[in-house]
């Protein structure tokens, strides 16, 4: 099992201005195999902070990739984001695709 906690700092241009917006996230993962076939499931959850240090919004998922030296896989992921301040909730199935070199 991986524990991976990342910062991250956005920079944005938005129509209302200048935005600047820290991100905290907290990941767990670990391989499977089953066969000759190994994924890796994860999950983990991602914390907006915005001006003034509040809390703007949460964004926990859940997803995983196949493990090997594939060129080209997809990593299918679901994500549940909660905006507190205009008070939206947003559900999301996606797809993402990898290709590696």
């Amino acid at each position: 099992m991986i524990a991976d906690y990342r910062t991250r700092e956005d920079f944005r241009r938005l129509n209302s201005g200048f935005s600047v917006r820290l991100r905290e996230r907290l990941q767990i993962q670990r391989d499977f195999t089953i066969a000759d076939y190994t994924f890796t499931p994860y999950a983990s959850s991602e914390v907006f902070l915005h001006a003034l240090w509040r809390v703007r919004a949460l964004s926990p998922d859940l997803g995983g990739h196949p493990a090997g030296h594939r060129h080209i896989s997809i990593e299918p992921y679901l994500v549940r984001q909660v905006d507190w301040l205009p008070g939206i909730i947003t559900n999301a199935l996606g797809f993402i695709a990898i290709a590696t070199f």
